[in-house]
């Protein structure tokens, strides 16, 4: 399998407007060659016995009924929220106002 040379990745960094150093360049090369070796390992591999459609999870419903259930009541709910103004909860924010 044709090998990914350092300057292809260079080529597609800058693309992606990645700033990789030389060292983070050659190490992703090294990775990358190292799966696409992989790859053609699991390519010479002889799976004959192997069918597709004997997958067993395919022969079993895997799904269920929706069962309707009573749920809880609003007042319930907004009695445990620790903050919340009239009928609804107030939360924090996660990821700031920016």
């Amino acid at each position: 399998m044709k090998k990914i040379h350092i300057d292809r990745i260079k080529e597609l960094s800058d693309l992606v407007k990645l700033k990789l150093t030389s060292q983070e360049l050659e190490t992703l090369s090294v990775d990358l060659n190292d799966i696409l070796d992989s790859f053609e390992k699991l390519n010479k591999l002889k799976i004959n016995s192997f069918n597709e459609f004997d997958d067993d999870l395919k022969d079993k419903n895997i799904t269920r009924k929706d069962i309707n259930h009573k749920s809880w009541d609003k007042s319930t709910l907004l009695k445990n929220a620790p903050n919340h103004d009239g009928n609804e909860l107030n939360i924090e924010y996660v990821l700031g106002d920016d």
